[in-house]
């Protein structure tokens, strides 16, 4: 992970984010607890995030893209 610390409440949708696993997905919506977000995939190779909506949990984000 990066130097800084990211801070969840802060994040708004249209951000993206790199996961643990290695996925890209992108934020949809922030219920503003500081654990989850709720957020697409970015496939690889695309530029527009598809699927369906899932949480990601602090813990499983690597970074900001």
């Amino acid at each position: 992970m990066s130097s800084r610390t990211l801070n969840l409440v802060d994040v708004q949708p249209g951000m993206r984010l790199t996961t643990k696993a290695g996925d890209r997905v992108e934020v949809v919506e922030n219920p503003q607890d500081g654990s989850w977000l709720m957020c697409r995939a970015v496939p690889p190779g695309s530029d527009a995030a598809t699927g369906p909506i899932e949480p990601v949990f602090a813990q499983d984000i690597e970074d900001l893209t």
